[in-house]
């Protein structure tokens, strides 16, 4: 075959690819990969495949804790529209920004433990699907009439404040999940860039909202939307985000590991 089979040398496994100009240095190119993949062996294809899930799941990393931003920052929008039209005021929605904090300070213990005990796939997923609830059913309290100047606001005060506690879940899971697949000496400029993505969210939500609110489009419909998005990227997660490599199947597993990638 093009990818001739490794024969075992004490403890190592060696990958001879037939053309010799290839090597572990001299990786294909994205050109290659796409017009002249017929003549790469399938060792070859198979380490650049690796490099493209690197970069999927830093991706998809990026646009969930960048979702969990924007509905954060999109409830912030809409203050002003809860004060004019809910019956809101500045200080009881400072209190529930207080218990929103607080929960969000508690949870990042809890969550980190969870992402231990259940998967970081599983706790992202899970958390992403129970803040898009919680953010799609304040929207619905807007439409039912319950405010914030009456005993609805104890309501109010409940529903974010464990929205606080849920949405800890997005940075231990999301960091846990890019600290498996990038390597030690690179780990810290690759999640320095990445850390980027609560800005990138922080600017999404902040300009949808300004968007919908001047479109004409209810506060409690701003709401609606961030749910929306976050039950989205909550599937595209489940179908396309894996939460770690096979064993050694990247090529910096080996060398942290003392031995050599097949």
């Amino acid at each position: 075959s093009s990818c001739l089979r490794a024969r075992r040398l004490t403890t190592r496994w060696v990958c001879l690819p037939r053309n010799p100009r290839v090597t572990k240095k001299s990786m294909p190119g994205v050109m290659d990969y796409l017009y002249e993949e017929a003549n790469m062996s399938a060792c070859e294809r198979s380490r650049y495949a690796v490099d493209c899930r690197m970069v999927l799941v830093a991706l998809l990393t990026f646009l969930s804790y960048a979702v969990y931003h924007a509905q954060r920052i999109g409830f912030s929008g809409i203050k002003t529209s809860m004060k004019n039209e809910a019956g809101f005021t500045k200080i009881r929605l400072g209190t529930m920004d207080m218990f929103y904090l607080f929960a969000y300070a508690f949870g990042q213990f809890i969550c980190g433990r969870a992402a231990d005990l259940l998967s970081p796939k599983r706790a992202l997923c899970f958390g992403m699907v129970i803040c898009a609830a919680l953010t799609t059913i304040e929207g619905c309290l807007g439409v039912a009439g319950i405010r914030g100047d009456d005993g609805g606001y104890v309501v109010w005060t409940l529903i974010h404040s464990v929205e606080g506690l849920v949405q800890a879940t997005g940075w231990t899971s999301t960091v846990a999940i890019m600290g498996n697949w990038f390597p030690e000496d690179s780990r810290g400029a690759v999640l320095g860039a990445w850390s980027s993505n609560a800005n990138f969210g922080d600017i999404f939500g902040l300009h949808l909202g300004a968007f919908m609110l001047g479109s004409g489009r209810p506060w409690y419909a701003v709401l609606w939307a961030f749910g929306l998005i976050g039950f989205g990227m909550a599937i595209v997660n489940m179908v396309l985000l894996r939460e770690a490599p096979h064993a050694r199947s990247l090529e910096w597993q080996g060398g942290e590991a003392g031995v050599d990638n097949p």
